[in-house]
């Protein structure tokens, strides 16, 4: 990785980039791009090939588990990939894990905690988490289409896979997170699925 590894941060909420942009280029990092959505961010991502994304899980448009899962399906060597959200979910983040993302921070932690995380995935000899079990593209269009379909109208094995590679207790736990990763300006998002 570079002296100062490039960052790139994905994030609706305008004050977020904001307030991290100074923190971290002062830090020995170099923010080199922001985008509010997935379309923004893997323009900017493929233009300023950054060696970490800092992504919220909901966007203005779209959601930070779609945009890791079109990273990792384009390049065979994406960034690394921190997600940064205020909800916690731990639905969410196992898919989040499942998928990609190297490391979960909680918004409104001290700051410097997202410092380290970056210092540690940006390091040399940082190496992915293992992941137990990947979620298919099958199994992600079937947690897509829980909050409007419903767990009855889908296929009954693949729900079963996709409950147990995120240890979900109910297809409710399942159709709360998918819920949450719906904004009013895309109903379902689909790059990379």
């Amino acid at each position: 990785m570079a002296e100062n590894p490039l960052v790139f941060i994905v994030d609706d909420e305008p004050l977020v980039p904001l307030a991290l942009k100074p923190l971290l280029n002062r830090l020995g990092f170099s923010v080199c791009g922001t985008a509010t959505n997935e379309r923004e961010a893997l323009l900017g991502i493929a233009e300023t090939r950054p060696d970490c994304v800092v992504v919220d899980l909901r966007l203005f448009e779209g959601n930070g588990i779609a945009l890791i899962s079109e990273l990792r399906r384009i390049d065979e060597v994406w960034p690394r990939c921190v997600v940064l959200t205020g909800h916690v979910d731990l639905v969410l983040r196992r898919l989040a894990q499942s998928i990609g993302a190297d490391h979960f921070v909680i918004k409104g932690t001290e700051p410097l905690l997202l410092v380290e995380v970056l210092r540690e995935v940006t390091s040399a000899g940082f190496e992915r988490p293992p992941c137990d079990e990947r979620v298919t593209r099958e199994e992600m269009e079937v947690f897509y289409q829980l909050p409007t379909l419903g767990g009855p109208n889908v296929d009954p094995t693949l729900l079963k896979s996709l409950m147990k590679k995120l240890k979900a207790t109910s297809v409710h736990q399942l159709k709360v997170a998918a819920t949450y990763l719906q904004t009013e300006n895309s109903s379902v998002s689909t790059i990379g699925f």
